[in-house]
């Protein structure tokens, strides 16, 4: 019974989190643009633990409210994170793209909750010869 009830409580934050969630992201770009990816991930009154963005599962961004530098970016070819427009980790800019650019990106939420691992969104992007 008990073991059905925090199933059931685990669903219900789930589908919290993924209800009102959404990734806005160009499908495509040309080379030398910018292009901004932002996640939503609808958590409820749950404080936000940590936001991750990463390129083909390879981390490149990670943003962590609680440190004096709470933005880490990490090398990742094709990725060049424009620090100074992705300062809160949901919104963030990738300048100058190239082929190596195109992937799929992927953002992973953590909230402040026992019973929740991840909210997680992934796009795809493809940097087109103009």
């Amino acid at each position: 019974m008990l073991a059905n009830m925090i199933i059931l409580l685990e669903l219900v934050i789930l589908a919290m989190v993924t209800e009102g969630s959404h990734l806005k992201m160009s499908s495509f770009s040309f080379p030398g643009e910018s292009v901004t990816l932002e996640c939503n991930v609808d958590h409820g009154e749950f404080p936000i633990v940590s936001i991750t963005w990463y390129k083909d599962g390879k981390q490149f961004y990670k943003y962590d409210p609680n440190p004096i530098d709470p933005v880490l970016i990490t090398e990742v070819e094709g990725v060049f994170v424009k620090k100074d427009l992705s300062l809160n980790g949901n919104k963030i800019t990738i300048g100058s793209v190239t082929q190596q650019s195109t992937g799929t990106y992927t953002c992973k939420v953590e909230i402040d909750h026992p019973s929740l691992n991840v909210g997680e969104l992934s796009g795809s992007l493809k940097i087109v010869q103009n």
